[in-house]
């Protein structure tokens, strides 16, 4: 062996020499937290473009509520059992035929986002097939607006199992006193909107047991004005409108 073999055999490596060096538990941190992040990141990247996709598929849109409303759910949040979210998403898909199987999926997309709240826009679509019991184990849906859905009495009841709803719109609906009684569990709705409903004053009352409602919509249900300002009386911290 030469003295040219011997020194290039003696010589060490550059990853020998960093592997031996007190830059390498540092750099293999670093490398381990850039990692994660690119990982976080593209886990994000495909959540947001799995969502996108299949609301598009359902003829909606998909886009983050950065308005008045936004501040408004943020606030609401303060009233429930210590859920945070970092931002609020719409996903409004109105006037749209929606199978079973579609809402399921729907439902599996938004509920992929564990810091992302959404408010959901049905109204007037076709739903007759749709179980809302799906949304229990995805409770990041903190409003749904169902107007004019010709919602069942079942329907109405799988309602009134999400127990993280801040806001429910039931205009234009057939409701019954049970299913309006399953709504009345409810423990943070602070907005209950139910335009255009035929209610009784016993409907109404059993509305008083909203611990958390804060605002009511009545407009066009039947009431009379003496029946909905015995329960303004009742219930001074709830705002009725019924223009």
């Amino acid at each position: 062996m030469t003295d040219s073999d011997q020194q290039l055999e003696a010589e060490p490596t550059r990853f020998q020499k960093w592997r031996y060096s007190s830059l390498f538990y540092p750099s293999l941190i670093l490398l381990f937290v850039i990692g994660i992040f690119i990982a976080s990141a593209g886990w994000t990247y495909y959540r947001n473009l799995a969502l996108s996709w299949c609301v598009a598929e359902l003829g909606g849109r998909s886009y983050e509520l950065k308005d008045e409303l936004f501040y408004r759910f943020l606030e609401l949040q303060q009233n429930r059992s210590g859920d945070y979210y970092r931002e609020i998403y719409m996903v409004s898909l109105q006037q749209t035929e929606i199978s079973l199987d579609e809402f399921r999926e729907l439902a599996m997309r938004m509920g992929a986002f564990d810091r992302r709240g959404f408010k959901l826009e049905l109204s007037h679509c076709q739903i007759k097939d749709v179980d809302f019991g799906e949304l229990q184990q995805y409770p990041n849906v903190i409003a749904l607006h169902l107007t004019g859905c010709g919602l069942s009495e079942e329907q109405v009841r799988q309602v009134g199992t999400l127990n993280r709803l801040v806001e429910l719109d039931l205009s234009r609906s057939e409701i019954s006193t049970a299913g309006l009684q399953a709504v009345a569990t409810l423990p943070y709705l602070n907005t209950l909107i139910l335009d255009h409903v035929p209610l009784t004053e016993e409907q109404l009352l059993s509305l008083g047991k909203l611990a958390s409602l804060k605002s009511l919509s009545l407009t066009n249900t039947g009431l009379t004005e003496k029946s909905i300002k015995s329960f303004s009386l009742a219930y001074p911290g709830v705002e009725i409108s019924d223009d």
